[in-house]
């Protein structure tokens, strides 16, 4: 019986060797290269009912945080919605913000806590955690018609 041995390619195997090392660096400072540094950061609770009374204190803490030279505002939201018109004057707030905006979702961003969490440059949400209209919602309005 004759004995087959694969010969290899030194051209072959150095190029191999260079396009997984290129794909591995690629993927490791790729992610790198784009993190942010951030260094003065605020965090302001949207709890409960989104309401008219909330946008003033979001208007009120928006103002603080860039007076404060702030470079993040965090919305710790965990509501169940609330007024379509309050969270239109909210989003308006935070799409106007020179300030970069994370909605940090914390088990619930329903109907108008969603719409406010879109308007953020970025939405991070805990494990668990719920995002758009309540089922309970759709429900209801789906036995009405």
């Amino acid at each position: 019986m004759r004995s087959m041995r694969r010969t290899v390619n030194p051209l072959r195997l150095l190029l191999s060797v260079i396009c997984i090392a290129v794909a591995i660096l690629g993927f490791t400072t790729g992610h790198l290269a784009d993190a942010k540094t951030y260094h003065k950061a605020y965090w302001i609770p949207v709890e409960h009912e989104i309401e008219q009374g909330l946008g003033s204190f979001l208007k009120r803490a928006f103002a603080e945080a860039e007076s404060q030279q702030a470079d993040l505002i965090v919305l710790h939201i965990n509501t169940p919605g609330g007024e379509i018109g309050a969270a239109d004057s909210i989003g308006q707030l935070i799409r106007q913000s020179p300030v970069h905006v994370v909605a940090y979702i914390d088990n619930q961003a329903f109907s108008a806590g969603t719409y406010i969490a879109l308007n953020a440059n970025e939405i991070v949400m805990t494990p668990g955690s719920s995002i758009g209209q309540p089922l309970q919602s759709i429900w209801q309005e789906m036995r009405r018609t």
